[in-house]
């Protein structure tokens, strides 16, 4: 009369053996069997076999709990199983209450299923609470305080594999908050796969401290540990359009992404808020170049020279690729002393001619009789790197800041016809010899 139920760290789908059926009641037994990691699906004998399957629920219903017990609503389960354990839910709906975590509560979405919270809605861990998404989006979601809070040291929320933020937003009536709140300790975790998009952190009625964070907020020591992950397209009226950072640690591996996200004051992507808040690389960056972007609050913290990182391992090209800085777009990541520090970009850079991106910075054009070409940052690069006779063209206004020595036949033109060369230093100019 009662329920088994059981996990394995392999055996979570449709269709995987988990056990061997014996005897002719193995089919009535394996009905009492549910699938702790997916209780969605349960036991049922396939010849001398015992493989998951799904099991038949009502067809109204919207959720089911670790036990296998059926609900129409997420507020009805929560309601009757605070302490739900693992929890798949089957169809898109509406969650009005607050769910206050306690445990550890995982929630998996099954066939694209999504939960749209009410502004009255909230998440809330605590007390050494975990709360875990995976295959599941929550989004729509406009409201006073953080959908998302969680506080405490050993407090974590799990945005696993297919877990997706979107279009949050956190109106702050009073006090900070984003729309994930991460305070005290606590830990937001994200692998490869979890999704914040499109979320907002605003400020309403002039409330001096909203509209900080528009993905995520941390403060008072608590940790955004991206394994993986994106947090992509997110605002805040304030600072920290992806992630604000006060007193507390970012730490970044694989392919975590944080980028093209905006605010209106400071810190478009991550922002450190407070000097000596710090990025923490703790393995290799995948994600491609400059898809994370970082600012802090103080000018010499974005200028040559800056820290803006630790590294737990030596950090490779690609991952010193990966980091732009926000407020200035002429530095680059570099790594010194175990650290990871802004240096300026040498205007002595040859410009790749296949790289869109960094043919944006290319100033000058210098031709060859044979149709080659090079593209450089500066009028002066351009001159000091001549192998031969070229004509050398304008592509923007240029400055020219040394006195230059013309060895060869130079013609010196424009491409528009309209771009200024301008002498930026007294001695600056051209000696032909």
């Amino acid at each position: 009369s009662g329920a088994i139920r059981v996990s394995h760290a392999k055996m979570f789908a449709k269709g995987d053996v988990f056990g061997s059926a014996v005897g002719a009641a193995a089919q009535a037994c394996a009905a009492k069997i549910y699938n702790a990691a997916d209780p969605s699906l349960g036991g049922k004998a396939n010849g001398s076999d015992l493989v998951w399957d799904e099991v038949a629920v009502d067809p109204d219903a919207a959720a089911v709990s670790a036990d296998g017990e059926c609900f129409r609503s997420l507020d009805a389960l929560f309601a009757a199983k605070p302490d739900a354990g693992t929890i798949a839910v089957l169809k898109s709906g509406e969650l009005t209450k607050e769910v206050a975590v306690m445990g550890d509560l995982t929630i998996i979405g099954k066939n694209g299923a999504s939960i749209w919270p009410a502004a009255t809605a909230k998440f809330s861990v605590t007390g050494g609470a975990k709360l875990t998404l995976k295959d599941i989006t929550v989004a729509d979601y406009s409201g006073n305080a953080s959908l998302f809070y969680v506080s405490g040291e050993g407090s974590e929320l799990v945005l696993d594999d297919g877990a997706m933020l979107k279009n949050i937003c956190c109106n702050a009536i009073s006090g900070a908050c984003g729309p994930v709140f991460a305070d005290n300790k606590a830990t937001l975790t994200m692998v490869s796969g979890a999704l914040i998009v499109e979320c907002r952190a605003t400020s309403a009625r002039n409330n001096e401290n909203g509209g900080y964070g528009g993905g995520v907020y941390l403060q008072r020591g608590a940790v955004l540990d991206m394994q993986g992950g994106s947090i992509v397209n997110c605002h805040a009226d304030r600072n920290g359009g992806g992630v604000y950072a006060y007193k507390s640690t970012v730490r970044l591996a694989g392919d975590a992404t944080v980028a093209g996200n905006d605010s209106k004051e400071y810190g478009h992507n991550i922002f450190l808020a407070k000097s000596g808040d710090r990025v923490t690389v703790v393995g290799q960056l995948t994600g491609g170049k400059a898809t994370v972007g970082v600012s802090g609050l103080y000018n010499e913290d974005n200028a040559p020279g800056g820290v803006f990182a630790t590294a737990e391992v030596t950090p490779d090209e690609d991952t010193l690729a990966a980091f732009a800085c926000d407020a200035d777009d002429s530095l680059y990541a570099e790594f010194s002393d175990g650290k990871v520090v802004w240096n300026k970009k040498a205007h002595t850079e040859e410009v790749d001619p296949s790289d869109p991106e960094e043919m944006a910075k290319a100033f000058v054009c210098v031709k060859y009789p044979d149709g080659s070409e090079t593209y450089w940052t500066s009028i002066d690069s351009a001159f000091a790197n001549l192998v031969g006779d070229a004509t050398v063209t304008l592509l923007k206004d240029c400055e020219l800041t040394k006195s230059i020595a013309v060895d060869w036949e130079v013609k010196l033109t424009s491409e528009s016809g309209s771009a200024v060369l301008t002498r930026t230093v007294t001695d600056a100019g051209f000696v032909v010899s």
